[in-house]
């Protein structure tokens, strides 16, 4: 059971956005960026038996945007981050996201919306999965876990933005592995709010 959520926090640097407002004041530059922080929430780990399991806080967070996406993408995303909640890497293991993942199909609650396949975009059960694994896959990533496997898709599209930072499964070939290679298990905890997916 998880109680709130572990969202990144944005705060702004007043003392850094005073001076630059002042620069732009007094050489009439009427446009101004502000300095914003991020900050990983405070996360506390109280269950004694994931604490056991070295599980004691927050490793990363990995976030991606799908908004605009046709209802039945965003259904199936969904679904594909349901299957990731609460799954427990073991120290020392090596996650396989289609293992996770399992068959994606019809039976298995699955809709049917444009994949990527090779060159071509074809509607199959189970389109836009991939932003769930390009999701968990900016999150080992950033937490710089060793990556095995991964493959970014045929072509730039929209919900990977920026380029480079997606990662394509097509079970059962293409798959997101990873090495966890800390010293105690690894919780996922995945969430979707306002066309947001978060891993």
């Amino acid at each position: 059971a998880f109680e709130g959520l572990g969202i990144t926090g944005r705060k702004l640097d007043l003392e850094q956005t005073l001076a630059l407002t002042l620069i732009a004041l007094d050489n009439d530059i009427p446009l101004v960026q502000l300095t914003v922080e991020e900050e990983d929430p405070e996360v506390i780990v109280e269950d004694k038996e994931l604490k056991k399991q070295g599980i004691t806080g927050l490793v990363a967070i990995g976030e991606s945007d799908y908004t605009g996406s046709p209802n039945n993408r965003k259904h199936n995303i969904g679904v594909g981050l349901a299957r990731f909640n609460g799954h427990v890497i073991p120290k020392g293991e090596e996650f396989s996201f289609n293992e996770v993942l399992g068959p994606v199909n019809q039976s298995t609650g699955y809709r049917p919306e444009l994949t990527i396949v090779g060159e071509k975009t074809l509607p199959e059960f189970g389109g836009g999965l991939c932003q769930v694994s390009t999701t968990a896959y900016r999150g080992v990533w950033r937490a710089g876990f060793p990556i095995t496997q991964r493959r970014n898709h045929s072509y730039a599209v929209r919900y990977y933005f920026p380029p480079g930072t997606d990662a394509t499964i097509y079970p059962p070939a293409t798959d997101v592995r990873f090495a966890n290679d800390t010293e105690g298990s690894l919780l996922v905890q995945t969430h979707a709010e306002n066309s947001r997916a978060y891993f």
